[in-house]
This record gives C-alpha cells, sequence and structure tokens, in this order.
C-alpha cells in the first residue's frame, strides 16, 4: 500500500475509536403528549373551525350580492371567487378535521 492509503487508515481507525470514546447515550423520551394538551389542542382547532365557517359564509352572500348588483355574468370572476372561497373552505375545514382526527 502506498504512504497516502496507510495515513488514512491510520486516520480513519483514530477517529472510529474517537467517536466510540465521544459517543453519549441519549435518553429516550416519552413519546406521549402531555395529559392537557390534547383537550387544548382540540379547542384551538374547534375555535379555527367556528371562526373559519362564518367567514366562508359572508363571503358567499357577499359574492352573491355581487352577482345581484353586477348582472351581466361578464368575465367570470363570480365563478373564479366561488370557487376560491370553496376550495379554501375545503382546505380549512379538511386540514382542521384531519389534525383533530390524528390527535385524537
Amino acid at each position: 500500500m502506498s504512504n497516502t492509503l496507510l495515513a488514512l487508515d491510520v486516520l480513519n481507525t483514530t477517529a472510529l475509536q474517537a467517536q466510540h470514546l465521544l459517543a453519549v447515550v441519549v435518553p429516550d423520551g416519552d413519546p406521549q403528549a402531555p395529559a392537557d394538551w390534547a383537550g387544548k389542542f382540540g379547542r384551538i382547532i374547534g375555535i379555527a373551525k367556528w371562526i373559519l365557517l362564518p367567514l366562508a359564509v359572508l363571503a358567499l352572500i357577499a359574492t352573491g350580492a355581487m352577482l345581484f348588483r353586477n348582472n351581466r355574468h361578464e368575465g367570470g370572476e363570480i365563478q373564479e371567487r366561488l370557487i376560491k372561497i370553496g376550495f379554501g373552505l375545503f382546505l380549512g375545514l379538511g386540514a382542521a378535521s384531519l389534525v383533530g382526527f390524528v390527535i385524537a
């Protein structure tokens, strides 16, 4: 073997020995959340759902008022707005329900 390979082998074995000497045993923690955490988090998710739902209803009412006022149906902006409201409602309530299912 060449001198370079011998030096690299010595460095590698020295590094492995140093790694074993410096290794620290990290204790495993308790994988469970604190007892009162799930109840508080569920309450926050419930409040978020109760805030999101009336906002979506108000947005739909505002969109209906715009549709009633602009009786021309030009450009498709009302349809785009309805799609955005529906998609936001789907994401918000779906995410809240999914998080509530995973936590419970």
